[in-house]
């Protein structure tokens, strides 16, 4: 019989009861250092071997609980202090398992529901006492049942019962303490507050720091909480409250980490950035996108006050939300292949997850119409900005064997006439993607049919072909399939098919006095790179919006124009060891994923606050959710997870948030004539910059393209429909130059 550790003791009753757990240091709350880039978060588990293995390196480490979609926990220093704040709550709101080490310290596990995740963590901190409660669901953990107290020596116990949803009238009642103003500690901010940290705001968009948290007050210190910069140098990565940004008021701007990089202040923070995007200069005075200071008017038109002007201000590039894929293949992916460089994690794993949504196709699905693996991914970014290494590198990362998991009679998972361009023929199983490159509808159907077999031979029996074929289109220069939508003969054709085929795996060609009417069935996906001045010229027409074809594109974008001398070449060796046979899993057993009832509640109630939202600004609302419930479909499998459960909506809903800002930022502008499509490109840039110098405009959007005739009416237009003004100014420097302003509407 095996003698169990203090640590086994202690963790297999947790685990069996349905707890992710990992080792915390003997008598200590502190967690044990995990190997390698993962954080205790992370190995967070409930598989015996990995506990048993926990249990030789550290026998009599003490157990931490980490909350999941299932648990969350309510901790108090002062238990009596809080019922007392919560008298008016009925006595069976608190019927649920309890914890303890020491008298009047505790906490209490409730199990997750929509309205707990949307809450968040909460802390309130009462004047001479410690925390009044610690509401804990998102990285932050518990010690567990069984642990030694470092200050008693006695153990945590647990009083178990039924493990009980916290009753909404708890959880208001916590979110009033929370809320609540206390002594020295405030809600709402002054004006010049307000003003400060909104510029803080945008210092953070601008050199893409994502923010994890709300502002909050202590005293005259406002602190939002960020991802540090220096994450790889924390003994922890938790990316709570322990780093933030900090407004001091009346004073100045800070940078405060609670981990290793404690000692970097807010000049070592900013020069940080500042490394990063070489390209980027942000000022905290004047023109915030230039860094020039503010200009002085020397001049302007007689007919014009500083009141026609719009306020001047900056739209920055969305944050893109990559912890959603942290712990995943695709999140593991994007670390490894964007360490050393510049390129944005973002481009690697969507890359990924377009190239195995094409590769699974129908063996992932769910039950939700129009709701499948496969995406329309379009990087947009500046010529070397990683487009086509990161579509490269998710390519390669499917094509190549792995580990003798493919018999070498097998087509690789993705593969195009490279790899056998006189005998292709579709592979005889029901996962992989053939990468083709469409002109017209007709090619595509041509591109669906196996060779034609020579007088007298017969098909082998790998030559089987299957339902539904799988394309993918995969360009680093993408525009090239866009741009054929343009053609009249042909390129409408193609353009209505592959819009078809985004949620539906059959689409029909029209037909023409040459041809008749031909119809296909296939599952198609799209990646591809584009810079945005070709992006624009491209979707420059007034159909770009209206088709349907800019609601199905999964945008992603930057404008980081920073490259390193080389790169060195990619071994994913380990991760396709690991990965991919998960994906060829699904072609001995396809996989449905329905979608929990929490999780489609979450996913109704945000799409409709999200649809007014759009509708007032004016931009397309449809498919955000199809787009939600595609990268929930992607984290579900790739979680294990039995249905898509609230938590995986959660991230889609992340994904499809900063989407639905995407469209705003990379809207194309529309028009018929050259005049009117440059027209739209000059208002779409300065309707997120309002003021800009000539020259700077003129490179923006790159008035090189337009030749001068073209470019001056488009500007003397938009002047006579007072649009905008241009005026004279002198810089701080004393230098005189010519600045674009817009001018308010007159509606």
């Amino acid at each position: 019989m095996d003698i169990l550790t203090p640590f086994l003791q202690a963790a297999l009753p947790l685990v069996d009861r349905g707890f992710h757990v990992f080792p915390l240091i003997p008598k200590s709350k502190r967690p044990v250092r995990m190997a390698g880039d993962m954080d205790h978060f992370d190995a967070a588990t409930t598989e015996p071997e990995q506990l048993r293995m926990w249990s030789e390196q550290v026998p009599d480490a003490n157990v931490g609980l980490s909350p999941d979609e299932i648990f969350c926990f309510l901790e108090t220093d002062d238990e009596a202090d809080l019922k007392a704040a919560c008298a008016a709550i009925p006595a069976g709101a608190w019927d649920t398992t309890r914890v303890s080490a020491r008298e009047n310290r505790c906490y209490y596990i409730f199990r997750q529901t929509s309205r707990t995740r949307r809450a968040g963590n909460m802390t309130v901190t009462r004047k001479g006492k410690e925390n009044l409660f610690e509401f804990k669901q998102h990285r932050v953990y518990c010690t567990g049942p069984g642990s030694i107290h470092p200050m008693t020596g006695k153990p945590y116990v647990a009083a178990w019962r039924n493990i009980s949803a916290m009753p909404d009238v708890l959880l208001n009642r916590l979110c009033e303490l929370y809320g609540a103003p206390e002594p020295g500690n405030r809600t709402v901010m002054s004006g010049e507050t307000k003003h400060q940290t909104d510029l803080l705001d945008r210092f953070l968009a601008t050199y893409e720091v994502a923010t994890t948290g709300d502002w909050f007050n202590k005293g005259e210190q406002w602190y939002r909480p960020i991802e540090c910069p220096w994450a790889s140098e924390h003994e922890n990565a938790n990316a709570g409250t322990s780093t933030c940004v900090v407004y001091t008021e009346g004073g100045g701007y800070g940078f405060d980490c609670k981990h290793r990089c404690s000692t970097k202040g807010w000049k070592e923070f900013r020069a940080e950035l500042v490394r990063r995007f070489p390209n980027l200069r942000f000022s905290f005075v004047g023109d915030a996108a230039l860094g020039d200071g503010p200009a002085v008017t020397l001049s302007r038109s007689a007919d014009l006050s500083p009141d026609d002007f719009e306020p001047e201000e900056t739209t920055t590039r969305p944050v893109y939300p990559d912890q959603v894929w942290k712990g995943t293949p695709y999140g593991d992916f994007a670390d490894y292949c964007a360490a050393g460089n510049f390129i944005p994690k973002r481009f690697f794993s969507e890359a990924l997850r377009s190239v195995v949504g094409a590769v699974v196709g129908c063996q992932l699905s769910t039950d939700y119409q129009g709701v499948n693996p496969r995406a329309y991914t379009v990087l947009i970014g500046p010529p070397g900005s990683g487009k086509g290494t990161a579509i490269t590198a998710a390519r390669q990362f499917v094509e190549c064997e792995f580990d003798s998991q493919r018999r070498s009679s097998e087509r690789p998972l993705l593969w195009d006439d490279a790899h056998d361009p006189l005998n292709w023929c579709w592979p005889s199983r029901y996962i992989g993607a053939h990468v083709v490159s469409p002109a017209s509808a007709p090619g595509l159907i041509q591109a669906t049919k196996p060779r034609k077999l020579e007088k007298g031979e017969s098909r082998s029996p790998l030559e089987v072909w299957k339902p539904l074929p799988r394309f993918i289109t995969i360009q680093e220069e993408i525009g090239g399939l866009f741009a054929n939508f343009a053609n009249e003969n042909s390129g409408r054709g193609l353009e209505t098919a592959i819009l078809e085929l985004y949620d539906r795996d059959s689409f029909t060609t029209t037909a023409t006095n040459e041809r008749s009417a031909k119809s296909g069935r296939l599952l198609y996906s799209v990646l591809g790179g584009i810079p945005k001045t070709e992006w624009d010229n491209i979707f420059a027409r007034s159909s770009s919006v209206g088709s349907g074809l800019f609601s199905r594109l999964n945008i992603i974008g930057t404008e980081n124009e920073r490259t390193v001398a080389g790169l060195p070449e990619y071994d994913f060796g380990e991760m396709q060891r690991v990965f991919l046979p998960r994906i060829t899993a699904l072609e001995r057993t396809p996989t449905r994923i329905l979608l929990s009832p929490d999780g489609r509640q979450l996913l109704n109630e945000w799409f409709a606050r999200l649809s007014e939202k759009m509708k007032a600004a004016d931009l397309p609302a449809a498919r955000l959710n199809i787009h939600a419930l595609r990268v929930a479909l992607h984290l579900a499998w790739l979680r294990g997870h039995a249905n898509i459960l609230e938590s995986d909506v959660d991230a889609g809903i992340k994904v499809a948030d900063f989407q639905a800002k995407m469209r705003e930022f990379y809207r194309p502008a529309e028009g018929e004539t050259r005049e009117a499509q440059w027209e739209n490109r000059i208002m779409k840039t300065m309707c997120q910059k309002r003021s800009l110098p000539y020259r700077e405009l003129q490179r923006l959007v790159t008035a090189s393209r337009a030749g001068t005739a073209v470019w001056e009416r488009a500007i003397a237009g938009l002047k006579r429909d007072e649009r905008i003004a241009v005026v004279d100014e002198v810089t701080k420097s004393g230098q005189k130059r010519k600045t674009v302003k817009l001018l308010k509407r007159k509606d």
